[in-house]
C-alpha cells in the first residue's frame, strides 16, 4: 500500500503527558523504558515496550522516498516498495507475505515523499521471524523482467484508480506541482504515467542497491517485549549486513515563487467547489524550525476541528461551506506547506465564498488568537496523543517518521514542553511569517456548469 496523500504525523512526546486544566497545569510523566541504539553497520534501532497485548509492531524505515527519485524516473521509490514483496533467493514467490499470514500476522508498506516503510503486526514470539525476513530482503531482493513488467502494470492501474480517475486527486496533483515548481516535492509519489511506463528492472535494482542499506534505515519495535531482548535480536539479524557507505549528495532545495499563483479547474463529476491555499512553511528540521510548534497550534486553532475559527465562521455562521480547515505536516526533510481549505456549499457563488475565505484569514492576522483558543488547542493536541497511546502502530509511526527525516529521540521527547511554552506572540509571529498571500498558491476546483444531478 502506498500513501499517495502526504504522510502527516504530529510529533509528540512519548515521555510526558501534560494535563492543561483550569488554573495550574499538572504534569504526569509515565515513562516508557525506551531503548535506542545504533548498530555497528549504522542501522538505528528503537524499542518501546507496550504491554497491553501480546504482540509487537515491527517496522523498517528507509530514508528514501519520492523526492529521491531520479529526474525522469518518478515513482521509482514507490515501484520498489511494490517489488520488495516479490521475494529473495531464500524466500521466493511472495513467501514473505505467506509466512507472516501463516503465523497470524499482518503486514503492509507505504511510500511518502521522504521515506519508505515496511511493517508487520505479529505475536511477540514471532518477532525473530519477521526480523529474519526483513533483514533478508534488505540485501537479497531477486527480480526478473517478467515480475517487473507485471508489477509495473499494477502501479499504472493504481495511478489510474487513485489519481487519473479522481477530479480532486488530479486537482491536488496539479496544484502541488504548481506550488513546488521544480522542487521534488512537486512530483507525485506514485510517479507521472510516462515515467512509470519507462521504469525497468535495472532502474529498480540500481535504486535498491544505493538506498536500501543498513546505514540508511531505522528499525522500530513497539510491543510486548523486553527492550534488551529486542536489541539482541536486532543485532543477531541486522548487524551482519554490511554497510555500503554510499554517500548521498545533500541537495538544498528551496520552494521558488511560482510564476503563476492560481489554478482553476472544473469537472462535470463534482457537485461542490473546493478552495485551497498553500503557503511555504518550515518543518521541524528545515528553515526556521523553531516556529514549527507554533504552526502546529496555529493549524489547530484556525482549522483543526469543528470548533475552529474557519469551521465556525464559514460553515456554522455564514453557511457558505460544508467543511473548512487546515493541514500542516511538520515532519519533512525540506520546507513543507501550510494549507487552508474550504468545501463550498452547493449553490453558493464561488466569488462570495472566496471573499469570505480571504476575510477569515485576514481577521486572524489582524486580531490574533485568544488565550482560550491557545489553551484549548494545547489541550487537544496533548489529549490526542494520550488517546494514541493505545496504538503501538501509532507510537512506531511517531518514532520512525521522526528519525527518518533526521530528527532524534530527544527531539520527540521535548515536543510537549515546546507546545506548553508557546505564547500568543509566538503564534502570531509564525502566522505573519508564513501566511503571506504574495508567497501563496490558490487553487479552485469547481463543478462544471454541465454537471447533471
Amino acid at each position: 500500500m502506498s500513501l499517495i496523500k502526504f504522510f502527516s504525523i504530529i510529533i509528540i512526546s512519548s515521555l510526558v503527558f501534560v494535563d492543561f486544566c483550569t488554573g495550574e497545569e499538572a504534569y504526569d510523566a509515565p515513562k516508557f523504558d525506551l531503548k535506542y541504539s545504533k548498530l555497528n553497520n549504522g542501522l538505528q534501532v528503537v524499542v518501546v515496550p507496550h504491554r497491553r497485548a501480546p504482540f509487537v509492531v515491527h517496522m523498517v524505515w528507509y530514508r528514501v522516498g519520492g523526492m529521491d527519485d531520479p529526474v525522469g524516473k518518478s515513482g521509482l521509490s514507490h515501484f520498489l516498495e511494490h517489488l520488495m514483496f516479490k521475494g529473495t533467493k531464500d524466500y521466493p514467490d511472495g513467501m514473505f507475505s505467506k509466512l507472516v499470514a501463516r503465523n497470524g500476522g499482518r503486514e503492509n508498506a507505504f511510500t511518502s515523499a521522504d521515506f519508505t516503510g515496511y511493517f508487520q503486526r505479529i505475536s511477540s514470539a514471532k518477532l525473530p521471524l519477521v526480523m529474519e525476513l526483513e533483514a533478508d530482503r534488505m540485501t537479497n531482493l531477486v527480480l526478473t523482467n517478467e515480475v517487473v513488467s507485471l508489477e509495473r502494470s499494477v502501479v499504472l492501474e493504481e495511478r489510474s484508480a487513485r489519481i487519473d480517475n479522481s477530479p480532486k486527486a488530479k486537482f491536488f496533483e496539479e496544484l502541488n506541482k504548481l506550488f513546488y515548481s521544480d522542487h521534488p516535492y512537486g512530483v507525485p509519489i506514485v510517479g507521472w504515467r510516462s515515467d512509470i511506463e519507462g521504469l525497468d528492472r535495472e532502474d529498480v535494482l540500481n535504486f535498491y542497491r544505493k538506498h536500501y542499506t543498513p546505514e540508511n534505515a531505522i528499525v522500530v519495535i513497539v510491543g510486548d517485549i523486553e527492550p534488551e531482548k529486542a536489541l539482541d535480536l536486532a543485532r543477531k539479524y541486522y548487524q551482519p549486513i554490511k554497510p555500503k557507505n554510499v554517500q548521498h549528495k545533500k541537495i538544498e532545495y528551496r520552494i521558488k515563487q511560482p510564476t503563476i499563483s492560481r489554478l482553476e479547474l472544473k469537472s462535470k463529476r463534482l457537485s461542490e467547489a473546493t478552495i485551497v491555499r498553500f503557503y511555504p512553511a518550515p518543518s521541524y528540521i528545515s528553515g526556521m524550525s523553531n516556529i514549527a510548534p507554533s504552526l502546529e497550534l496555529l493549524a489547530e486553532i484556525l482549522g483543526g476541528n469543528i470548533t475552529s475559527r474557519l469551521y465556525r465562521d464559514l460553515v456554522v455562521e455564514k453557511k457558505l461551506a460544508t467543511s473548512a480547515g487546515t493541514f500542516y505536516n511538520p515532519v519533512a526533510r525540506e520546507l513543507t506547506k501550510f494549507g487552508i481549505y474550504m468545501s463550498v456549499l452547493s449553490g453558493v457563488d464561488i466569488k462570495v465564498a472566496e471573499q469570505a475565505f480571504d476575510n477569515a484569514i485576514r481577521l486572524l492576522l489582524e486580531n490574533g488568537v485568544t488565550d482560550l483558543e491557545l489553551n484549548s488547542a494545547k489541550k487537544r493536541l496533548i489529549q490526542n496523543f494520550l488517546y494514541s497511546l493505545d496504538s503501538p502502530t501509532t507510537i512506531a509511526n511517531i518514532y520512525g517518521g521522526a528519525l527518518a527525516v533526521g530528527m532524534t529521540p530527544e527531539d520527540i521527547d521535548q515536543w510537549s514542553l515546546k507546545i506548553k511554552n508557546i505564547q500568543k506572540t509566538d503564534i502570531m509571529r509564525a502566522a505573519n511569517l508564513v501566511i503571506d498571500e504574495k508567497r501563496s498558491v490558490t487553487g479552485i476546483l469547481q463543478p462544471s456548469t454541465e454537471y447533471l444531478r
